[in-house]
């Protein structure tokens, strides 16, 4: 996957301009790992749970509601890092 955008999309998240995102980019460091097959990643309303069997846990409350059907990732083997696209859900949506 591969996201190409302009450098004006991006805008840090500050607590007050969440509103205003059409997605959170998520950037999660793996040194230990080789392949992504082991990795396991699950995404409910507002939490990331992201797990590596007798390795890594993380769990992360999202600032903001997202579509889990439309979340994409992909982990770079050369850097060792996942990087994951999770759309926010408007609240003219429905899941």
């Amino acid at each position: 996957m591969v996201l190409e955008t302009k450098d004006e999309e991006f805008e840090e998240f500050n607590g007050l301009n969440h509103d205003k995102a059409k997605g959170l980019v998520f950037i999660v460091s793996l040194p230990v790992l080789v392949r992504s097959h082991a990795i396991n990643m699950r995404v409910s309303d507002d939490i990331l749970s992201l797990r590596v069997p007798n390795i890594y846990k993380l769990e992360l409350g999202l600032p903001t509601t997202v579509q889990q059907r439309s979340v994409s990732a992909f982990f770079d083997c050369k850097l060792r890092k996942l990087y994951i696209y999770l759309p926010v859900l408007k609240e003219t949506e429905g899941d």
